[in-house]
């Protein structure tokens, strides 16, 4: 059918009649419309070609110019409109890469201070343990030297897990096997091990909870989740974590008295890099990962995680887990630990 290539070519409007269904655009649209008519005129927009608009007709229009016009005038419609559309997406694309360059650009600045501290750390510590040495190669060890130096060697060890640990999860590949954990077992414990700088912390649980969990991975979303609590809430403001059982999910919430976050930011917080606006970076150091992780090894648990919070009251950070099995305690054997 020569003349409908040409509408696109030479970019007019034209009419096709006495055709063969089978050599039409559209053999089952021309069946299904009994169509003895094809009109066709250019979709274009600023020079740019973007396509052909047909319409099928069941016989041929009495006034041909007249339909060829109102034609082109829909063609030219739909032009503008794919043509906004399109210019709606490259500005959609745009404001989205400038978004991920800020991000990167945070990042690499933050990575960069927090990665630069403990360095600096360790490379002062080592300087001060030569000079002494080279003054006196018989002087003992210096304990807290040492200390300090294991110190910064573990604060910097635990950064670079954490880019590491980004990389898994965006390759699902965090989460190893599973094993029947008792939540508030797991919980006490990790309390008990961290109790040199959780002393604020409070759990609370008033019901066996299991559920199958790769018990180290759910420790780190647990850590990340109370440090994150500690650190934007002032002693001897507690942190209150509790296990519970709810609508046949296992559920544990962490809950601080801190500075809080802003409602703009809720749905954000758990993105990557991303910290909250009354954040003061001088202050509150962190690449804004630790959320985003734990949120990450949530939901590969199964799970999902949320916030609630008011700024200058505290946060609620709330997670989910399919569960195993639940059997409520006597009230009597409730119990809640606190790390004084």
């Amino acid at each position: 059918m020569p003349s409908l290539p040409h509408s696109f070519q030479q970019q007019r409007p034209t009419l096709v009649t006495g055709f063969k269904r089978a050599d039409a655009p559209s053999a089952a649209l021309v069946e299904l419309y009994n169509a003895r008519a094809i009109l066709a005129a250019p979709v274009t927009a600023y020079g740019k070609r973007l396509g052909v608009l047909l319409v099928y007709a069941p016989r041929a229009p009495v006034f041909a110019s007249s339909d060829l016009e109102l034609i082109q005038l829909l063609g030219d419609h739909v032009a503008m409109t794919l043509e906004n559309r399109l210019l709606v997406d490259e500005a959609a694309q745009v404001r989205a890469r400038e978004e991920a360059t800020r991000l990167k650009e945070d990042f690499l600045s933050s990575a960069a201070h927090d990665l630069k501290t403990p360095l600096t750390g360790i490379v002062t510590q080592a300087q001060i343990m030569r000079r002494r040495a080279q003054r006196d190669p018989s002087a003992p060890p210096d304990p807290a030297g040492l200390e300090r130096l294991l110190e910064q060697s573990q604060r910097l060890k635990s950064l670079v897990l954490e880019l590491l640990d980004v990389s898994r999860l965006e390759h699902g590949s965090l989460i190893g096997e599973r094993q029947q954990v008792e939540l508030a077992a797991l919980v006490r414990s990790v309390i008990q091990r961290e109790a040199a700088l959780w002393k604020r912390v409070k759990l609370r649980a008033d019901s066996s909870v299991v559920a199958e969990l790769d018990a180290p991975r759910f420790e780190q979303a647990l850590i990340n989740l109370v440090e994150n609590a500690l650190k934007y809430s002032q002693p001897p403001l507690p942190v209150i974590v509790e296990v519970w059982c709810d609508d046949g999910e296992a559920r544990l919430s962490v809950r601080d008295e801190g500075i809080g976050i802003p409602a703009h930011d809720q749905p954000l917080v758990f993105e990557r890099f991303h910290r909250a606006r009354n954040v003061d970076d001088r202050r509150f150091a962190g690449m804004g990962l630790g959320l985003y992780i734990a949120r990450g090894i949530i939901e590969q648990h199964g799970g999902r995680i949320w916030v609630e919070s008011t700024p200058g009251v505290g946060s609620t950070f709330f997670v989910a887990l399919p569960v195993l099995d639940a059997v409520a305690e006597p009230a009597d054997t409730a119990s809640e630990q606190v790390i004084q």
